[in-house]
């Protein structure tokens, strides 16, 4: 059970930070495309954001799950398997 719950808590950090990441990359780009609206109110970026939000978005959820799984495996063998970082206080 506790094995279970640390995969879900690792899996919830890693989509958290991967939406931390998008907000950042989003207002970056946004910003860069309205502040040089003539430069780039006609590029592909622009004319498709929906799509491109949704194709961004899409790959970022999927790399944060991904990631979350692997990373809660991988630290869960580390810490309470192989204990290189010492006993677990818990």
């Amino acid at each position: 059970m506790k094995k279970y719950f640390y995969y879900a808590c690792f899996t919830i950090l890693t989509l958290i930070l991967s939406l931390i990441v998008h907000a950042l990359l989003e207002m970056l780009a946004l910003n860069l495309i309205i502040n040089n609206l003539e430069l780039y109110g006609e590029s592909w970026l622009w004319q498709n954001w929906v799509e491109a939000h949704t194709i961004f978005s899409s790959v970022l959820w999927l790399f944060g799950l991904g990631f979350g799984l692997w990373g809660g495996s991988h630290f869960w063998r580390r810490i309470y398997i192989e204990k290189r970082f010492g006993e677990p206080r818990w």
